[in-house]
């Protein structure tokens, strides 16, 4: 029977970010597998309420692979999306991702350098300092 995997880039975006899709459509017969070129299928992206936001069309290369990029709106509700992949000989496979209103951190972390080793489960202590990042674009 044939199957997909589906990957994004990241799990979580903020609202106008592009997508990477990726995903690998393969046949399998007892343990074996083969992949499955020129497999002509779809994405489809639904946001948190299951509307569907776009179609994106696609055709597997020798390997049976296939792309595909999605840039979110820029407005929109946050929440978990999820795409749908469909096509040939191929119950829908689905993948979800967050879409979160977040900013990056404003600072960083430094740790001191431990004075002696430690073992598993032994109790530490680690001296640190937080401090104020420089803004990166």
């Amino acid at each position: 029977y044939t199957r997909a995997r589906i990957f994004t880039d990241r799990a979580i975006y903020r609202p106008g970010q592009r997508v990477e899709i990726s995903g690998v459509v393969f046949q399998r017969n007892a343990d074996h597998y083969r992949a499955f070129p020129a497999w002509k299928g779809r994405f489809v992206v639904f946001d948190s309420q299951a509307k569907a936001l776009d179609t994106l069309q696609v055709v597997s290369d020798s390997l049976g692979t296939v792309v595909a990029t999605y840039t979110l709106p820029k407005y929109v509700r946050p929440g978990n999306f999820y795409l749908r992949l469909f096509g040939e000989e191929i119950s829908s496979m689905q993948h979800s991702f967050r879409v979160e209103e977040y900013k990056r951190p404003t600072f960083h972390v430094e740790l001191d350098t431990l004075a002696a080793s430690v073992r598993l489960g032994d109790p530490m202590s680690v001296p640190s300092t937080a401090c104020p990042s420089p803004v990166r674009r």
